[in-house]
């Protein structure tokens, strides 16, 4: 408590005292205003040492190969290896990604698989339904030197109902060709009659 306020820099080095390009932001603050908790990003290095220190200094490594441009329809993020396209609307979530021009994947969306009665119920017919998640709103919720974050909520539909709330957020850092996803849904089905099959 009182360590370090919170508009504190903080930088962090390896062994030989060189600087590494990060990000950070706090979490949580003590009632004085001083910073309790905070986050940090740092994007993909190979060969990164051991015995890295994080304290408190003005940083003066800095980042950017990452970009995130906005456009009316859609959010495109590159991290220096790969290139992602976001629709803001749509049942199409992610657009593509490509990499060193060239498209590796295209066309992602959210498939829901839906059942009127479980599994176990021997002798019963079982109809199943396909919905597509729709994006209905998103929104860049980080955009810095080394890490993106893009939070994307909508509901999964057919052409007469809607279901499952989600919200997906995907994470870009740096010169990594990896998107890390985080999907969170919520069940407001009927529990006599939406039986989740898949997703």
């Amino acid at each position: 408590k009182g360590a370090l306020k919170k508009d504190a820099g903080l930088i962090l080095q390896d062994k030989s005292a060189k600087q590494i390009a990060m990000e950070t932001w706090p979490l949580a603050q003590w009632p004085d205003g001083s910073l309790k908790w905070t986050a940090h990003a740092i994007g993909s290095q190979e060969m990164l040492p051991e015995g890295l220190v994080l304290k408190s200094g003005k940083s003066v490594a800095t980042g950017g190969r990452i970009k995130v441009n906005e456009l009316s329809d859609s959010i495109e993020i590159h991290t220096g290896v790969i290139s992602c396209k976001i629709n803001k609307k749509g049942n199409t979530i992610i657009a593509s990604v490509s990499r060193d021009g060239k498209v590796a994947l295209q066309s992602g969306k959210l498939v829901l698989q839906v059942q009127d009665k479980p599994d176990h119920e021997p002798g019963q017919s079982i109809s199943t339904a396909l919905f597509e998640g729709s994006t209905d709103n998103v929104t860049i919720e980080q955009k810095g030197s080394v890490r993106a974050v893009v939070k994307i909520e909508g509901k999964h539909s057919t052409d007469s109902k809607k279901l499952l709330p989600f919200v997906i957020r995907l994470y870009f850092y740096e010169g990594s060709d990896a998107i890390r996803i985080m999907h969170t849904i919520v069940y407001d089905g009927d529990e006599n009659k939406d039986f989740i099959k898949g997703l």
